[in-house]
């Protein structure tokens, strides 16, 4: 989608990635965990994303500028 926040990104910053994804098991434990080291969050909680996923996004200071996302599927 011309519209979306990735090609936004691509169109701002060129070619490269976005962000990189990590599927966990249990994104409420993590969620928790993270907060609790004070890693800062851009989502203040699991939202619904694509795929029949939870997802979470790491605020990118918490890595050097990277944006990390975390996901859970729903499926099982």
């Amino acid at each position: 989608n011309p519209q979306s926040a990735v090609a936004k990104f691509l169109r701002d910053r060129g070619p490269g990635f976005h962000h990189i994804a990590y599927q966990v098991d249990d994104l409420e434990l993590a969620v928790r965990r993270l907060r609790e080291q004070g890693v800062p969050l851009v989502d203040p909680s699991p939202q619904e994303g694509p795929h029949n996923r939870l997802t979470v996004f790491l605020h990118p200071n918490a890595a050097d500028g990277v944006l990390i996302q975390l996901v859970q599927d729903r499926d099982g």
